[in-house]
């Protein structure tokens, strides 16, 4: 018998562990569906560079946090206008497109016309068109972002699907300018969005497509309308064994520095400065969040290009983005304000 969980949690530090906890501790051969929002927070893949990903100025002036999930995938926002989907199934009969399929019935269900599905495997609505490849992407609009985990015997398919979100919100968070940063780490596609509501003459409210997902995912998995429901404090009233230590050490895990910024992959960024007639060049290359390599060059009229060997040096072993403990003269202090600022 498949099993159906709704989060009433609005925490995505709480939901993300929800999650790991169902997919952990849930029976292996039981189709099961996590459903939740989310307080607004930009959630990036496991592999992902939070520098290369998001535009940390905007996101700090919203206030908004951002997350490291533990699956792959690229990077998205959450907000309390969208609704977020974890299909939970055995490793043995999971296959990618099943997710999809859930999300595309569930719009099937609802009236919402011209859904379909494209070749990664999102869930879009609008007309396709073959004859030039510009207009396909001007003309459709991505209404569901999807990410994977397969571990063991059990794999997952989750998603976010976007009902009334604040669009504006999502572009200036994710939009990102370090043109000059390059690393191994995995790159998010980017694509058009638009919100269900906007594209249908009749209101389609949260509480109603989540009771036609869990419609859907009954029809396609067995269930029998039954949903569990999910807090903070009560957790699922211990059906599952050290439910809160467990999703205690995952918060806990979430927030630190080592988790969020230090599972980032080797990458290299070039910073330029012009200051008082003077040209500078940083080239800098860091690993799991530390600087590990560093070349500062200065140039200025004929004098031509120096190596800064000093404060080059003072910068290895500096978490990228803080600087912090770095004992820096006073004249290199303006320097070191615009490298914070442009990391």
């Amino acid at each position: 018998m498949s099993s159906v969980y709704l989060s009433l949690s609005p925490s995505p530090l709480f939901n993300l562990s929800l999650e790991e906890l169902l997919f952990r501790k849930a029976p292996a051969d039981t189709p099961l569906l996590l459903v939740y929002k989310n307080e607004p927070c930009v959630v990036i893949g496991r592999n992902q560079n939070p520098w290369k990903e998001i535009n940390h100025t905007a996101l700090q002036q919203a206030g908004i946090p951002f997350i490291r999930r533990r699956s792959g995938g690229g990077t998205v926002y959450h907000d309390l206008g969208n609704i977020n989907f974890s299909l939970h199934m055995p490793r043995a009969s999971f296959e990618r497109k099943k997710g999809t399929q859930l999300a595309l019935e569930t719009l099937k269900r609802l009236k919402v016309p011209g859904a379909w599905i494209n070749d990664r495997n999102d869930v879009c609505v609008g007309e396709y068109k073959i004859c030039v490849l510009l207009t396909i992407f001007c003309h459709v609009q991505y209404v569901s972002g999807s990410a994977y985990k397969i571990i063991n015997t059990r794999a997952y398919h989750h998603g976010t699907m976007l009902l009334n979100s604040r669009l504006d919100l999502l572009g200036e968070v994710l939009r990102n300018t370090k043109d000059t940063m390059v690393g191994r780490s995995v790159a998010s596609v980017r694509s058009p969005v638009k919100n269900i509501s906007e594209m249908v003459d009749f209101e389609i409210n949260q509480t109603q497509f989540i009771q036609t997902l869990v419609e859907s995912f009954d029809t396609m998995f067995g269930g029998n309308g039954n949903v569990t429901t999910v807090t903070e404090k009560g957790l699922m009233g211990g059906k599952y064994p050290v439910e809160q230590e467990f999703v205690t050490k995952s918060i806990k895990e979430l927030e630190s520095w080592e988790w969020k910024y230090g599972q980032t992959l080797e990458f290299d960024h070039t910073i330029s400065w012009e200051h008082n007639g003077t040209h500078i060049v940083v080239e800098i290359t860091a690993k799991h969040g530390i600087i590990t390599k560093c070349r500062v060059f200065l140039e200025s009229g004929d004098s031509g290009r120096h190596y800064q060997t000093a404060l080059s040096e003072q910068l290895i072993g500096k978490r990228y983005g803080l600087l912090e403990k770095a004992d820096f003269e006073d004249k290199d202090a303006a320097f070191i304000e615009f490298l914070q600022r442009e990391m």
